[in-house]
């Protein structure tokens, strides 16, 4: 089960392998969630916490030589809007059982429904080192620059349940 990060959730236990990942799962995931600054979203299997991720909304700068797709149509001064995976994580228990997929497929569709009610031309994760790769297999594209991945929205269709 994917749901909202509560209050009460445990997170001590918690270990994706990446202390920076975990250190921010662990110390900040409540307090960002807390004063607006993401939405926190956990899969639990049994008591357990065994992954996440958090969803907060940007833009990207038109002038970063990024996606044609996503600027397509669009005014070279506007910035393109976005919604931003800022943090996933699985935890090293569930290495090879696809939680990392079944999280980014859960925030696909959590990003599409989104789009339907505000503007938004695409999703957006800075991958940590040796995880680009992984994010390209799903559709992200760099923009710009080689920190950024960009999947434009439209490739997100086939999530809207």
């Amino acid at each position: 089960m994917i749901r909202h990060l509560g209050k009460k959730d445990n997170l001590a236990d918690f270990d994706c392998g990446d202390s920076h990942i975990n250190s921010w799962f662990q110390q900040r995931a409540k307090q960002w969630q807390r004063k607006g600054l993401s939405v926190v979203y956990v899969m639990e299997r049994g008591n357990r916490i065994m992954g996440f991720y958090s969803l907060t909304t940007g833009s990207l700068d038109p002038n970063d030589n990024g996606s044609s797709d996503l600027q397509k149509g669009l005014p070279r001064s506007l910035p393109v809007p976005i919604i931003l995976i800022g943090q996933l994580g699985a935890d090293r228990r569930t290495r090879g059982q696809g939680t990392g997929s079944e999280l980014l497929e859960d925030a696909f569709r959590r990003c599409w429904q989104l789009s339907q009610n505000v503007g938004v031309r695409a999703v957006v994760v800075h991958p940590r080192p040796g995880l680009f790769e992984y994010y390209q297999k799903f559709g992200f594209e760099e923009y710009g620059t080689p920190d950024v991945l960009a999947l434009p929205l439209y490739k997100l269709r086939p999530f809207a349940g």
